[in-house]
């Protein structure tokens, strides 16, 4: 009735196959991968089974009712895209649990997992224990006019809708819905020039005289004078990664690792050097990172870098300096120093120093 062989593709092998022919005289094959010859030969044994049940139209015995419930999920789906079970519903939220679970074994930035978090909890919040298999255009409608009305940016719905098209995308790849429900809903993303603003040298001068401290000067200088990332890469720095003889600081980027960028180097540029030194001559001896340790451990939280109320605190030099705050505190900072440096040297050179790309650079930054 059915056949078990090697799956060849480009010379390769590629697994196990079952390969039979319905009722209808329609060919048939059933991919369970790389598994061992004895587990592929039960599969093949089930699908017998099954094959002879549907062609006598007979009840499954007690034997393999009980094998088909203790099923794995996957290859229960196989089983059902061909036809020979009914497939499983699953829930939206047991779904979304599911994915997650598997990014998460993947190894996946922390940041990355805390995004899509933001996205399944709205989702399950909607349409939780809803069967994934109706899950319909509609929903995805009010998937987005949930966002729009709890008033959060243009550019969050649309990053936050992205995401459930990467989502409900992997679904549809498996079989489990027919089409993606998310594929055609959109939304006008935000401008980023509305909140891309530039800070003066002199505006910044005067908001570091008002710092309660050198670490605080210093960390403003860091975000201005050379467009480090906070709080990720300023404080991922230790004393020795300032190349003092060679004017050089090598800035580690938690944010870039993945991409196999772990660090890049950058000029120990003249603003931020007197703030360098001074914190270099307050540095207690055999000190190995250039910021406190209780700075790095309110700022290392269990799912990777945050804030740690660095916003809070600059917001209230800025009321003590009287001035008035920008749109985006810290990225704006950033974005200045790359707009100076693009105004001196090639746009190459100062993607590279600022780790980004000239797309970017252009959209976001300079």
């Amino acid at each position: 009735m059915a056949s078990l062989d090697r799956e060849k593709r480009k010379g390769r092998e590629t697994g196990w196959r079952i390969r039979w022919t319905d009722s209808q005289g329609r060919r048939k094959v059933l991919r369970l991968g790389k598994i061992s010859r004895r587990n592929a030969e039960r599969v093949l044994l089930l699908v017998e089974r099954l094959l002879e049940a549907q062609e006598l139209r007979l009840p499954l015995d007690s034997e393999t009712t009980r094998w088909v419930a203790e099923l794995g999920p996957e290859i229960a789906e196989k089983l059902a895209r061909v036809g020979l079970l009914a497939r499983r519903p699953i829930s939206v939220k047991k779904w979304l649990a599911e994915w997650y679970e598997a990014r998460r074994a993947c190894g996946y930035k922390p940041a990355s997992l805390v995004c899509w978090g933001h996205v399944i909890r709205d989702c399950v919040r909607l349409f939780g224990d809803k069967d994934l298999a109706q899950l319909t255009e509609a929903d995805a409608k009010a998937f987005r006019d949930d966002l729009i009305a709890r008033g959060l940016r243009p550019t969050t719905i649309q990053k936050r809708l992205q995401h459930c098209r990467t989502i409900f995308g992997e679904a549809v790849r498996q079989g489990l819905l027919q089409k993606n429900p998310f594929e055609a809903v959109r939304v006008r993303g935000g401008r980023p020039e509305e909140r891309r603003v530039y800070v003066p040298i002199e505006t910044i001068l005067k908001v570091i005289d008002a710092c309660p401290s050198i670490h605080w000067k210093l960390l403003i200088a860091l975000a201005r004078f050379a467009g480090l990332r906070i709080p990720s890469e300023a404080l991922s720095l230790r004393w020795g990664d300032i190349l003092w003889a060679e004017e050089r600081i090598v800035v580690t980027s938690p944010k870039t690792e993945k991409q196999g960028k772990p660090y890049r180097v950058i000029p120990l540029f003249p603003l931020l050097r007197p703030y360098l030194e001074e914190a270099w001559e307050a540095a207690p001896e055999g000190t190995e990172w250039v910021f406190p340790e209780e700075w790095r451990r309110r700022a290392m939280g269990p799912f990777g870098w945050k804030n740690c109320n660095l916003r809070t605190g600059l917001e209230k030099i800025l009321r003590k300096a009287g001035v008035e705050p920008w749109p985006r505190l810290w990225h704006n900072l950033r974005a200045s120093c790359e707009s100076d440096l693009a105004q001196a040297f090639p746009l190459a050179t100062v993607v590279k120093w600022l780790g980004n790309t000239p797309a970017i650079a252009l959209r976001h930054y300079v």
